[in-house]
């Protein structure tokens, strides 16, 4: 989760590397480790989000309550497919984007 909240927080170097590519075909040694520093951040994320899946289809997931209502179970539900589905397509945006230049 700290890796998510570093990448969304501090975009600033792959911004300034993107930019400084897309104006003059080229970046600083800066520009280019700032860069670098968040596409790995990236590579964990997704690397970390694929091992967590290992995990829950090998151990499985606990039951969930049957005192809560069925419509909380199935927004739960719902709720962990799409925060999944977006800690995988970030970064596979982030690294199309990247490769893309």
């Amino acid at each position: 989760m700290v890796f998510v909240f570093f990448n969304l927080l501090l975009p600033d170097g792959m911004n300034d590397w993107h930019r400084a590519v897309r104006r003059t075909g080229t970046a600083t040694l800066e520009q280019i480790g700032a860069a670098n520093i968040h596409a790995y951040m990236g590579f964990a994320i997704l690397i970390a989000v694929i091992a967590r899946l290992a995990l829950r289809s090998l151990h499985g997931v606990p039951d969930p309550s049957e005192e809560e209502p069925a419509v909380f179970r199935v927004i739960a539900k719902a709720a962990h497919v799409a925060l999944y589905g977006l800690l995988i397509a970030m970064p596979l945006s982030g690294i199309a984007a990247y490769f893309s230049e």
